[in-house]
């Protein structure tokens, strides 16, 4: 499943190409809205079908709108630091990067082998 992005003015092919097979998820997000860019087939199956993914997708949608609030904290946190502009999540399996740009921001899931390094650097090459 891919589809156009509305809150972002970006190639999502391109994106999805670049991160290769290790994609799992793409979504762009704000305050007030959730749109899935972008869900590998390996992703639906796991969890049983596209209903089951649906449930989980807005367990997702819930904790992503946290971001909003611990992007500006660890500003008023660390002096001079001003807002982040991407978290990483670095779990067992997954890697899971959320990046802000002005009020909208875009996760990314991808399976955890390669370099973060090179996934930062693609995202943040196609997305700015």
């Amino acid at each position: 499943m891919a589809k156009s992005p509305q809150l972002h003015d970006f190639p999502i092919e391109k994106l999805v190409d670049d991160l290769g097979s290790n994609l799992q998820i793409v979504a762009e997000y704000n305050t007030d809205t959730y749109n899935d860019l972008y869900v590998s087939d390996d992703v639906i199956d796991e969890f049983g079908g596209s209903d089951n993914y649906e449930d989980q997708r807005q367990k997702i949608e819930e904790f992503l709108r946290m971001d909003f609030l611990d992007r500006h904290a660890y500003g008023d946190i660390v002096p001079g630091a001003g807002d982040s502009e991407l978290f990483v999540t670095l779990a067992a399996n997954v890697l899971l990067v959320r990046f802000f740009q002005h009020d909208d921001a875009l996760f990314v899931s991808v399976e955890r082998n390669g370099s973060v390094g090179h996934v930062i650097d693609t995202i943040e090459e196609r997305f700015r």
